[in-house]
């Protein structure tokens, strides 16, 4: 199972990431249309980042329409 989240932080804003549940973090490369490994979320989950909380939790369906 994957949970999805879009990067709303300046400098990744709009970055589809998708983690599993065994904590694999990969991330939407639209240029070549494929999920790539990525170590990202901890800097938005980590309370004292300065990027805390700037990402949308999406669905999967969500997730689906913005990767196609």
């Amino acid at each position: 199972m994957f949970h999805y989240y879009r990067l709303t932080s300046r400098d990744y804003h709009g970055m589809i990431v998708r983690k599993s549940d065994d904590l694999t973090e990969e991330y939407f490369n639209t240029g070549t249309s494929k999920w790539e490994p990525i170590g990202i979320m901890t800097r938005y989950t980590w309370p004292e980042s300065d990027t805390f909380e700037m990402y949308d939790e999406l669905t999967e369906a969500q997730a689906k329409k913005l990767t196609v």
